[in-house]
């Protein structure tokens, strides 16, 4: 008998079948999780390429259960379970992963990925996992089909089961994480963005975290998603209750929009090269990822990020510089660091190597060059394209939309037109100074004005946290 005990439930699932769910709710609280080693999602179908025209989906039946427990740990996982024959009720142990606790799914997808190490596949064929869940693609409906029948048999081999339910057998269209796949693009789930669009507007901020969580998942598809949350990102600095007024029905409703609208993106080739527009605009870099297929531009995926609090308060072609480092950071999950264009209305490089050392502290001046300068297949350039539209479908008109960034950060950062950095050589000769420090939790501020003979204080008094 196990000194440990919880409870049980039956799921009804969707095909008219039940689900025994065990509530480890306890358990996983008092669980020191392991850091998860599990694909990003992310990035994971950067691997396909366009090229790739048929696919098999294999979901493992019972997954979890194929890896046995220790024998130390099975007394955490034990359940009180009653016969519904005899009504006799006994204490049983799980002997295997059980479902609902919060490392099967890392553990699980660990072992399976040492099990598949033993499995070379055909040339032309790309397999892809994500838990418990295959992916095979490949350029020919003959080779998917032979490279699924012999990873079927392979998986038999080592004691793991199908679903025969849930597999898509050697099809032009399957449904992966949450997207379909077809002729090398990619599209949301409408079933996803049905579920999304059926979510009432949120009351609390848990169920602001749970929309942004599923919201998340589909910002590719989004052009400047980050500036278009960013109204519930502020709702969750807010103290107190949530408050919900018509501005934010109104942001909702065209997130949706946007959402339901979401275009198809095509799956990057890393053997071709990459072109990055970005831009920015109230505090978020924004851009789109696109390769040029028939001399078309197809997007391959829409970035966004908000950028941080002390590069906001940054002249604009500054803040276009910490855009573009974070963008190809973005990018580069995509691309794996292949040939990426960078275009942009601003001097990126112009900047960085001759107005950024007065703004931006040494080690971001470091991460930045890292990023921008010292990537061989990296280029910057700059274009009289101000938007994602222009870049996509057609070019500006000649009416000198380009700026030049560096008169412009002067113009920008200069205090008052009429000082001049020489000294005047008439006039009253002050000296003005401030400091700040923080009492009792409280920053507080102060200025003085010192002149005249030994530099007698004029004026001095404290300063507004504005």
């Amino acid at each position: 008998m196990s000194p440990f005990n919880t409870p049980i439930l039956p799921i009804k699932k969707a095909d008219g079948s039940y689900r025994l769910v065990h509530d480890l709710r306890e358990i996983n609280k008092r669980t020191v999780a392991c850091f998860p080693v599990v694909a990003n999602p992310y990035t994971l179908l950067s691997r396909l390429g366009p090229e790739k025209q048929y696919y098999s989906v294999i979901d493992l039946k019972d997954a979890f259960w194929a890896c046995p427990l220790d024998e130390k740990s099975r007394d955490y996982f034990a359940f009180e379970w009653e016969d519904p024959v005899t009504y006799r009720r006994q204490q049983l142990r799980w002997t295997v992963l059980p479902q609902g606790f919060t490392e099967s799914p890392n553990l699980f997808g660990q072992a399976l990925e040492q099990i598949l190490q033993e499995y070379q596949t055909g040339e032309g064929v790309t397999l892809i996992q994500y838990v418990d869940d295959l992916l095979i693609a490949g350029e020919t409906e003959d080779k998917v089909w032979a490279e699924s029948i012999r990873l079927l048999n392979f998986l038999s081999a080592k004691g793991l089961k199908v679903s025969k339910a849930k597999l898509q057998f050697v099809e032009e269209e399957v449904k992966y994480l949450g997207h379909y796949l077809r002729k090398g693009e990619k599209k949301i789930d409408p079933e996803r963005v049905k579920g999304i669009l059926s979510i009432p507007p949120p009351k609390s901020k848990k169920q602001i975290r749970q929309l942004l969580g599923l919201m998340g998942y589909c910002r590719q598809w989004i052009e400047n998603y980050s500036t278009k949350v960013k109204f519930l990102y502020e709702k969750l600095s807010q103290g107190g209750l949530v408050k919900w007024d018509e501005k934010d029905d109104k942001h909702l409703k065209a997130l949706r929009h946007d959402l339901v609208n979401a275009p198809v993106l095509s799956l990057p080739d890393l053997k071709r090269p990459f072109y990055l527009f970005l831009n920015t605009d109230s505090g978020t870099a924004y851009g789109v990822l696109t390769q040029e297929w028939a001399g078309k531009k197809k997007p391959v995926g829409y970035l966004s990020k908000l950028l941080d609090p002390v590069s906001r308060g940054w002249p604009t072609c500054l803040q276009a510089l910490v855009a573009c480092a974070l963008l190809v950071e973005e990018a580069n999950k995509i691309t794996f660091i292949g040939e990426l264009r960078v275009l942009s209305p601003h001097n990126i490089r112009g900047i960085l190597q001759q107005k950024a050392e007065k703004w931006i502290t040494d080690a971001r001046l470091l991460k930045y060059e890292e990023i921008l300068l010292d990537s061989p297949k990296l280029t910057l350039e700059v274009t009289a394209l101000q938007n994602l539209a222009q870049f996509l479908y057609g070019r500006p008109s000649e009416d000198g939309l380009a700026h030049e960034c560096l008169s412009t950060i002067e113009e920008q950062t200069k205090i008052r037109p009429d000082l001049d950095e020489e000294e005047l050589e008439e006039g009253d000769r002050l000296f003005v100074d401030g400091s700040s420090r923080v009492i009792n939790g409280k920053r507080v501020s102060g200025y003085a004005i010192v002149g005249g003979e030994g530099l007698a204080v004029i004026e001095s008094g404290p300063l507004s946290g504005s």
